[in-house]
């Protein structure tokens, strides 16, 4: 896999340096022609298809739903169907019909982006949509890779400066690239323009029968028109396509020219930095040149001072060993210093705890003795309520038994009332420890009260339920007494936990104090060891000073002898500069092993306090021990409490199991007595604990009040100790301290001398550094200001040659400009004058319109076979005869009126409402008016003051064709052909040698209308402005019918048919026309009509 993809990344680069080669060849070819390439080019086609190679390369299979393969033309419009702009090309491909394939499509839009210069552009774009490119493109696409697609892009861009000549149409992109150009001689003749049959509509003239229609000339000048027009069309594509050109180099031009403009205001500012950096640099050079010269200075102080470090160093290694020692003495005092401290700080600690504990005491102890008070008093007060209880349930239950001794039917009913009052005293045994006196007066009465129950069985049911009564309300006294007990009981118990607090301190306190007693000797041993030690060190420094004043001295005497001695150490600086090398090594390596040494004493200080800790913790831990202890001695103390309930327990069992007894056997008051007996031994043993318990709280309360002011006592003492050792220790902290203090100086002195040694090695060698390199930084600077100010020149000479250009062309696009500006003024004046002719016209056209219609509707009245005026029946002695004013049918009597259409001209015969409109003093005299009764109108041969100005107004361009009657006789049917261009007109002239002859005409014309007219000259000498108008100026729709129309030769002259495009400014006109010429049978005069 590895190797395959390395021989496709190969293939990928080789066809990328192919469509560079392309590329360029396409770009010199260009060049040297000075055209745009076309088909004919091979580096086109090599162009395209390495293009489309790379196009395809790697692209994942796709299919639309019909299941024809998609293509790179698809991954086009996917990536450039939304973006505004780009999808022009788009859009254009997808309008061509030939295309049906995606490869042709996509062929035709490559085509389309090199003749609009947009395919390095579209195919960014295309790349710059990275999703749709890997849904396209698998992993080995050069697309995908960032490295590939820059270089391909690069080279497109290239192609920007190269124009394309390229078809989009008549090549069958969809099978292959075209080889060859296609040379197209314009467009064919459009089928909307073509040959359409006459129509039967009505035309300006009367329509006549066809004739021959003969124009071999005619065409033979439209095909040489047809030419012409395609050499123009082809000369202004080619200036399009020049202009085109010419714009889109001014605006690269314009382009370059500002990036010319901002890569020189960039070197500029480039130059000015560079500058201002030479400067710095300069003035950086003079400062450490100075500094250098301070420092030579420096150095020869510097010398100096390194031989009195010398001998200073000597001497430091003596002192430093002596340091060691002091340091090692230095550490024992700490580390005694600071065990001391805490066995000081552990004794304060236990002492606040004793006291604390003694206040605790004490508090426990008041409020105990306050307790055995109340429970005292309030013993008294149960005593007495029991007392009292018990003599009314005695009086109370002997009347009862008086009463209910003769009732002997309800002996049951008292023996079941006699079981409950034995079992409620059970539940009083139980709850609370009532006093045994009161319990066994109780049980005798009820044994009284049983027994004389069974002997008086004779007493009446109201007296039992008297008794009930009162026995409720003994019960309620009963339980309230039972409620007491219990709280006497929860008394009791609290007051012998605190009695086992009270002991478990007792023996704490004197643990504590054979504790603080053996530290107490402890201190004082080690105490007097430290003063020893103390004094001893305090003998050392002694001695250490009177050494160091005396060095101070030799010190003092060696600088003295070092001033002296400056001439002759200057010289031996170099050997000197070794030895400092090596003494500064040396000095590194001892000042590197002081924070060593610091080190590891701070290592062994913090296992002493760790082993502190531990001690610490070993206390607490002791301390937690006894504090269990204390919480267990008062659950023994209730244990012990517990154990007479316990008993009392088991006898309420006994009493139960004897209950029984009673009730299977009748000797009820022997176990009566026994029972008793047993609850008065009882009592008498609880009054006896109690005393003996009460006989030892007293004992108790003697021994602490005892202990607790000789632990007071002791505690003074100790403070008093403390206070002692605490000034003691305070006084030898100070002196450690100033005696780390001086050591700390001598160190950092040492560290100085040693510091400003190394420093000033340092300085040397980064001077020496630094002139270096400020040394090659001027040289390279030299030479970019060499490179800068070359690349200056070769800019300015470029900038000058670019400001020419840009002049030349500016003058050259002003010009263009002004022409195109004095054009389109000329266009807009013509509109404006187009405008008002066409207005003109369209009013003419309107009322000739009119006319043709009532032309239309009077030219049934040519068909009269009678005269219109007698009424009389044409016939071969009568004959028909038209008027030449209106057109009616008369006869020859009738008609017989003559009058004059011109001024100057000949008479003409006409009917006598004509004449009667037409005499002399008639207000529309000397127009061509049709009067209200004609049915039919003709043109008359009158000419109008207005129209022979108009033909010199706008008959200024002339195409004359002149025919004699035999021509025209020779035309046949063949029809002939006049192109006319736009403002310009033709005439065809024909010569009648005879009078009586017929010119018919029929014409067409393409692409629009036409005007026409027909002219009457006596001879060519005659001017144009004198001829008499036949047919006046008319504009006939020739585009959509044929027009016919013919005339009668009266006079021979010269006839002149004119057809006019001069209301067309823009369109030149085709007009196919046939002529014939015909002999009259019979005719009197000289006819015209159309």
């Amino acid at each position: 896999q590895p190797t395959m993809s390395t021989v496709g990344e190969n293939q990928l680069q080789r066809i990328i340096r192919d469509l560079h080669d392309a590329v360029s060849e396409l770009s010199k070819e260009h060049y040297d022609s000075g055209e745009p390439i076309t088909d004919d080019s091979s580096s086109l086609h090599k162009f395209c298809y390495k293009l489309e190679y790379l196009l395809q390369f790697d692209q994942k299979e796709r299919t639309t739903f019909l299941g024809s393969r998609k293509d790179y033309w698809d991954y086009f419009c996917d990536c450039l169907a939304k973006i505004k702009g780009a999808n022009d090309g788009i859009r254009f491909v997808k309008s061509i019909p030939e295309l049906k394939t995606s490869l042709g499509k996509g062929r035709a839009f490559i085509r389309y982006c090199l003749v609009h210069q947009r395919l390095a552009d579209t195919l960014q774009q295309c790349l710059m949509n990275y999703k749709t490119t890997c849904e396209w493109y698998y992993e080995r696409s050069p697309f995908l890779k960032s490295h590939l697609n820059t270089d391909i892009i690069n080279h497109l861009y290239e192609l920007n400066e190269v124009q394309f000549d390229v078809a989009f149409r008549g090549h069958d992109l969809d099978s292959d690239w075209p080889t060859f150009a296609r040379k197209t001689m314009g467009s064919a003749i459009s089928p909307a323009h073509a040959w359409k049959p006459p129509s039967r509509c009505s035309s300006v003239n009367s329509l006549v029968s066809s004739y021959s229609q003969v124009f071999l000339l005619i065409n033979l000048f439209t095909d040489l028109l047809k030419k012409k027009k395609n050499e123009l069309q082809m000369t202004i594509n080619r200036l399009q396509g020049a202009l085109s050109l010419k714009e889109r180099e001014t605006g690269n031009l314009r382009t370059q020219l500002q990036d010319v403009q901002r890569a020189l205001e960039a070197k500029d500012g480039q130059l000015e930095e560079h500058k201002k950096r030479i400067e710095e640099e300069l003035q950086h050079k003079s400062v450490l040149e100075e500094q250098l010269n301070g420092k030579m200075t420096e150095l020869s102080t510097v010398s100096q001072k390194i031989r009195q470090l010398e001998n200073l160093n000597q001497r430091l290694t003596v002192e430093s060993q002596c340091f060691q020692t002091q340091a090692k003495t230095l550490e024992e005092y700490k580390n005694q210093c600071t065990s001391l401290m805490e066995i000081n700080g552990k004794l304060i600690q236990t002492v606040k705890r004793n006291e604390e504990s003694g206040k605790e005491l004490v508090q426990t102890k008041n409020a105990l003795e306050r307790k055995l008070i109340a429970t005292q008093a309030s013993e008294r007060q149960l005593r007495t309520r029991l007392e009292l209880a018990g003599l009314t349930v005695e009086n109370q239950n002997l009347e009862e038994c008086i009463q209910n001794g003769q009732m002997n039917s309800e002996e049951t009913e008292i023996e079941q009332l006699g079981e409950k009052s034995i079992s409620r005293l059970e539940e009083l045994n139980e709850s609370a420890a009532v006093p045994q006196e009161n319990k066994t007066t109780t049980s005798r009465h009820l044994q009284e009260a049983s027994e004389s129950s069974r002997a008086d069985n004779g007493e009446s049911t109201s007296r039992l339920a008297l008794a009930e009564a009162q026995l409720e309300l003994n019960m309620k006294e009963v339980s309230r007494l039972q409620e007491e007990v219990m709280d006497l009981r929860a008394q009791l118990l609290m007051s012998s936990e605190e009695r086992m607090k009270i002991q478990a301190l007792q023996e704490v306190m004197e643990s504590s104090r054979e504790d603080l007693q053996a530290q107490t000797e402890q201190l004082k041993s080690q105490v007097e060891e430290l003063n020893r030690r103390h004094v001893e060190e305090l003998l050392r420094c002694r001695e250490r000073e009177d050494t160091l004043v005396k060095e101070r001295d030799m010190e003092a005497q060696v600088r003295a002898e070092i001033q002296i001695n400056l001439t002759e150490m200057r010289e031996e600086l170099h050997e000197l500069k070794k030895q400092n090398s090596t003494l500064a090594l040396e000095n590194r390596e001892a000042h590197e092993a002081l924070p060593h040494r610091a080190n590891t004493e701070t290592a062994e200080l913090g296992v002493h306090v760790c082993m502190l800790m531990g001690q610490n913790q070993e206390a607490q831990l002791r301390w937690e021990e006894l504090s269990n202890k204390l919480q267990e001695l008062p659950m023994e103390a209730q244990e012990e409490v517990e154990t007479p309930s316990d008993m009392m327990e088991a006898l309420r069992k006994d009493n139960a199991r004897l209950q029984e007894q009673l009730k299977q056997t009748d000797g009820l008051p022997e176990a009566m007595q026994k029972l008793q007996e047993r609850l008065e031994q009882m009592e008498e043993e609880a009054k006896s604990v109690q005393e003996i318990r009460q006989r030892e709280v007293d004992t108790l309360k003697s021994q602490l009040s005892d202990e607790a002011a000789h632990h007071q006592n002791q505690v003074q003492s100790l403070n008093g100790e403390l206070d002692a050792l605490r000034k003691r220790l305070d006084n030898e902290v100070e002196k450690v301290s100033s005696l780390e203090s001086k050591v700390l100086e001598l160190e950092s002195a040492n560290s100085d001398y040693s510091q400003m040694i190394e420093k000033k090695n340092a300085l040397i060698g980064e001077s020496e550094t630094i002139i270096n390199q400020k040394e090659e930084q001027i040289k390279n600077l030299r030479e970019e200001l060499a490179l800068a100010k070359q690349s200056c020149n070769e800019l300015g000479v470029n900038l000058s040659r670019s400001v020419m250009e840009k002049q030349a062309t500016e003058l050259k696009l002003s010009a263009e400009i002004d022409d195109l500006y004095r054009t389109k003024k000329n266009l807009e004046e013509r509109l404006i004058e187009l405008i008002r002719d066409k207005d003109a016209l369209w009013q003419k056209s309107d009322a000739l319109e009119f006319e043709q219609k009532q032309r239309a509707e009077e030219q049934t009245d040519r068909d009269v076979t009678y005269c219109l005026s007698c009424r009389n029946q044409f016939s071969w002695m009568l004959r028909k005869h038209s008027c030449r004013s209106c057109g009616r049918s008369f006869c020859y009597y009738c008609l017989s009126h003559e009058t004059s259409f011109h001024q100057g001209g000949g008479s003409v015969r006409c009917c006598k409402d004509c004449f009667s409109q037409r005499r002399p003093g008639h207000p529309d005299l000397g127009s061509p008016v049709r009067s209200a009764h004609s049915p039919i109108s003709s043109p008359t041969r009158t000419s109008t003051p207005g129209v022979p100005g108009k033909m010199h107004c706008v008959l200024f361009h002339r195409l004359s064709v002149p025919f004699s009657v035999e021509d025209v006789v020779q035309f046949g049917d063949k029809s002939r052909e006049l192109f006319i261009r736009s403002s310009c007109y033709s005439v065809l002239l024909i010569t009648a040698a005879h009078p009586g002859l017929t010119i018919s005409w029929v014409f067409s014309s393409e692409p629009k209308s036409i005007a026409f007219s027909v002219v009457y000259r006596e001879n060519l000498d005659t001017p144009l402005e004198q001829a008499k108008v036949l047919i006046p100026l008319t504009r006939c729709n020739s585009h959509k019918e044929t027009i016919q129309g013919q005339l009668k030769v009266r006079n021979p002259g010269e006839y002149t048919l004119i057809f006019d495009n001069s209301f067309s400014r823009f369109l030149s006109k085709k007009v196919q026309y046939k002529l014939n010429i015909e002999k009259p049978e019979v005719c009197s005069g000289s006819d015209c009509s159309t």
